[in-house]
């Protein structure tokens, strides 16, 4: 398993291992170009272009979904659009940002590190605007938001102190303690009592957590508010919809949206739904630990990625179906604690980060089946003797012993790349106490890592309250989006070959990343 090669691994219940060659059209020939070509290496190719006119219709915080794919003879996703709908750990994916890809031939990524953005044991990322973002979080020092600057290969300070933001009609809606921020207008300051952290908009619901950190046995509460970005008037959080938590230490973690219902998990393993006729609890807690890290829509579901199984947890209809073994442990380790803290889509793949070993795995959705892709740490040597790395190092020093276990902390495709990044348990600064990690070894925790393959292009779009026109493009070795006439970015497919692909097999509105939340005026494809 070196960097850089994925190894096939089929779980229990997945259908027959396919090694499938994957070329777009019989017409465009087979032939295997190095990764580095440019695009003025690769060979002729008849130009490619798909057009579509929609509308999204009022923006509520909805997951726009799939907007057209295309499959190969054994069902594997080779072509294919849309808006990614992910949120990890406390991050929401771009809503606005436009997948698009095109599997090539090319299956050995190319891995690079960025420089640091943080002296801290561990980063999480996000993106907005085109912009990558990057802060640590938990119990670090050097907190301070950075985005990363591709000119100058640096990062630089963020200028918002903002908790979260997000594009909701085309304009920034902001999140802090006791306040919330639209378009630079106040719509929430809270005076207590406790405090109000607003943590998630979506199908025009705001939910905010409600502590109370001056009475450290008075229990939190969990509060929905109906709003819409047209909505005049103050938010009053004590007319919204609330639900008791069972604890003064619950808080949320994942949070996705599936149809016209919401989920939200707590860190306690409840799960809540919540739609028109109010809130739900579909999972109470039961003492023992569960906590669900990331949530991904793909198809007509809503993935979950949970802990300590390390599984994907499959919600639909109101019920949670575990996915055993869904991502299969790493070879060596052990089964025990595993986390499953990141999911998103690159590529036409399904791409899982998972604790305690740092590792990524991807998905192929037409074949059912998990290869491994890379470990992100270079030490200590896997092992199955201890749960976490580390682990009898750490307990000598300090009470937590799996402080040193390695997350993938996040995961965020953007223009042609997968940002990957690491961390600690938390993101502390480095103790020279533990000296099994002098040496800079204690640099691996907080890296970033862009990771390549040719065939994929996530860009920002303009939101348009109207009809509007996208075209993706694929001639002379590049691949275009086009919004109303005006690129907005390009990749390079690098000589690679592309997928077979005729008109029969291309869907429009469902596939991987969801149903489409809008409506299609018109399509047309020319190059087929």
């Amino acid at each position: 398993m070196g960097d850089g090669q994925a190894k096939t691994v089929c779980v229990k219940g997945s259908t027959t291992t396919l090694c499938v060659a994957l070329l777009i059209g019989g017409m465009w020939g087979m032939k295997r170009h190095a990764s580095s070509a440019s695009p003025k290496d690769s060979p002729r190719r008849p130009p490619f272009k798909l057009s579509l006119r929609i509308t999204f219709g009022e923006d509520i915080g909805q997951n726009f979904g799939t907007l057209f794919e295309a499959k190969d003879a054994d069902g594997e996703p080779v072509l294919g659009a849309g808006f990614l709908g992910a949120y990890n750990t406390h991050e929401r994916s771009d809503r606005y940002v436009v997948h698009f890809f095109a599997r090539t031939d090319a299956d050995a990524p190319l891995i690079e590190s960025l420089p640091r953005p943080t002296t801290d044991c561990g980063v999480y990322l996000a993106d907005l605007d085109g912009r990558l973002l990057a802060r640590s979080i938990y119990g670090g020092k050097d907190m301070v938001r950075r985005f990363w600057d591709p000119q100058a290969k640096a990062w630089r300070q963020d200028d918002s102190n903002a908790t979260a933001r997000m594009r909701l009609a085309g304009r920034l809606l902001e999140f802090r303690t006791n306040e919330v921020r639209y378009d630079g207008k106040p719509l929430l300051q809270w005076s207590g009592p406790g405090r109000i952290e607003p943590f998630y908009y979506a199908n025009g619901w705001l939910v905010m957590r409600q502590h109370f950190p001056e009475d450290e046995r008075r229990n939190g509460r969990l509060i929905a508010v109906r709003w819409m970005p047209q909505d005049k008037g103050a938010i009053d959080p004590t007319k919204g919809r609330i639900l008791e938590l069972p604890t003064p230490r619950a808080f949320p973690y994942a949070c996705g949206s599936l149809g016209n219902e919401l989920l939200i998990t707590t860190n306690i393993g409840q799960v809540h739904r919540l739609n028109a006729d109010g809130w739900q609890t579909l999972r109470e807690t039961d003492g023992k630990s569960y906590q669900v890290y990331a949530a991904l829509n793909t198809q007509d579901r809503l993935w979950l990625g949970q802990y300590p199984t390390g599984n994907l947890f499959d919600y639909f209809d109101g019920k949670l179906m575990p996915l055993n073994d869904q991502p299969p442990p790493m070879p060596g380790v052990s089964t025990s604690a595993r986390e499953l803290q990141t999911l998103t889509i690159y590529r036409g793949d399904i791409y899982a980060g998972v604790w305690p070993w740092g590792e990524v795995w991807r998905y192929r959705p037409g074949s059912r089946r998990w290869e491994f892709v890379k470990r992100f740490f270079t030490h200590p040597e896997p092992t199955d003797a201890t749960v976490h790395p580390y682990e009898k190092e750490t307990a000598a020093l300090d009470p937590v012993a799996n402080l040193w276990g390695q997350r993938i902390a996040s995961m965020v495709p953007l223009g042609d790349s997968l940002y990957i990044s690491t961390s600690a348990k938390g993101t502390p600064a480095y103790d020279p106490k533990f000296k099994f990690l002098a040496d800079d070894k204690w640099k691996e925790y907080g890296m970033v890592y862009r990771y390549r393959l040719p065939g994929h292009l996530s860009v920002p779009m303009e939101w348009k309250d109207r009809t509007t026109q996208l075209e993706f493009i694929i001639e002379k070795g590049w691949m275009r989006v086009r919004q109303d006439g005006k690129e907005l970015g390009r990749a390079s497919l690098n000589g690679a070959a592309l997928p077979t692909l005729t008109k029969d097999r291309l869907t429009w509105g469902s596939g991987l990343y969801g149903q489409f939340a809008g409506k299609m005026m018109s399509k047309r494809v020319e190059g087929l």
